[in-house]
């Protein structure tokens, strides 16, 4: 925000994410889900310039899915 000007307040918001991990000697097998619950939450916006441009809302991506693998050398 601007000297002169007043942050956006975004509403408050609770995420669940979840994870497995299985190690296999030298290896580490992780799976997961981010947003477990699918919430619709912003983390940040940007204030506009009304009556020109309106204040922005930057959602952030519903549930989602992952997946490593990691070997360790040593």
């Amino acid at each position: 925000t601007g000297n002169d000007r007043k942050g956006i307040k975004l509403p408050e918001y609770v995420v669940w994410n979840l994870y497995v991990s299985k190690k296999i000697k030298s290896f580490e097998l992780r799976a997961g889900a981010d947003n477990v619950l699918e919430r619709r939450y912003a983390q940040h916006a940007t204030a506009g310039f009304p009556p020109f441009v309106p204040d922005l809302y930057h959602p952030q991506p519903g549930r989602t899915y992952w997946g490593s693998i990691a070997y360790k050398f040593f």
